[in-house]
């Protein structure tokens, strides 16, 4: 087996597309972040993309849009893994996380723990949910409104929000969300739920990437004081639906396991569970 480092986000779309487009939802965030990279929509000068080897064909990919996030990993076998880690700490690449599939990512953390003698902490267990047709919630009068329309202000609370409520271990969190907002408005990714009379919108979500074939929303987020009258199964139904009639087959998303409300009313609209995700924390060699 051998690593391979890309320079570009082509070449390594060339070599590694193919495999992962097999579970595209399933690895829809290194497949969303290549996207999003050879867009121009993030910054791709502290990008990291590699592939892990094995008689010339890719076994495993593993894909970073910069030091300070987490490395995404694909789904691998065992031995595929390991060789990935001992790779990463022979060539000194630091790592503040890693999120991935189950299997893979318990793997990787385990034997990052036995090679640095310090064990990961997980941070989330996610469900990977995709959908192909929209279940509508009744309407409540109010509709999907783009980030334009909503002021500078107002996006950096609901970031904020998110953050507190998804990252509450986030170092800069206020210099977080000004990179998330900064972002999705010039992406135009960002929406909102709002009517004609509402003084302020009352839940957020994006489309944050695309794949070939689907959609990704996340960043969905509903102020305390509106939780609990159908504001997030709205938004996220219309904002699904967008995304499927601009010509994306299914879309797909993440939800935390330990949220069983999020869980329940994703499903009421279309969205089935189709694998399960890790994200740990990884302590420094």
């Amino acid at each position: 087996m051998n690593c391979t480092i890309y320079k570009s986000v082509s070449e390594f779309l060339d070599i590694n597309e193919p495999s992962l487009l097999k579970s595209e939802s399933e690895h829809n965030l290194i497949l969303g972040l290549a996207d999003s990279l050879s867009r121009g929509f993030v910054a791709s000068d502290e990008a990291l993309l590699l592939s892990v080897m094995r008689n010339s064909a890719p076994v495993g990919q593993a894909v970073r849009n910069g030091q300070e996030k987490p490395l995404a990993i694909s789904r691998m076998d065992p031995a595929s893994v390991r060789y990935l880690v001992d790779f990463l700490i022979e060539q000194k690449i630091p790592l503040k996380a890693v999120t991935g599939p189950i299997e893979s990512c318990q793997s990787f953390a385990d034997y990052w723990g036995e090679r640095t003698h310090r064990m990961p902490k997980l941070h989330l267990h996610l469900g990977v949910y995709e959908l192909h047709h929209v279940s509508f919630p009744l309407s409540d009068g109010r509709s999907l409104i783009p980030i334009d329309a909503v002021s500078r202000e107002t996006c950096l609370e609901y970031v904020l929000g998110f953050l507190a409520d998804c990252f509450p271990n986030e170092d800069d969190p206020h210099r977080e969300s000004v990179e998330i907002v900064d972002r999705q408005r010039k992406n135009k990714t960002l929406f909102f739920w709002k009517g004609t009379d509402d003084i302020q919108p009352v839940s957020m979500a994006s489309n944050s990437r695309n794949t070939r074939n689907g959609a990704t929303i996340s960043l969905v987020y509903t102020p305390p004081e509106f939780r609990g009258m159908g504001y997030a199964s709205r938004i996220v139904a219309a904002l699904s639906n967008h995304c499927l009639k601009s010509g994306k087959k299914f879309c797909n998303l993440f939800t935390d396991l330990q949220n069983p409300t999020s869980n329940s009313i994703y499903q009421k609209i279309g969205y089935r569970k189709i694998g399960e995700s890790m994200h740990y924390t990884l302590p420094q060699f």
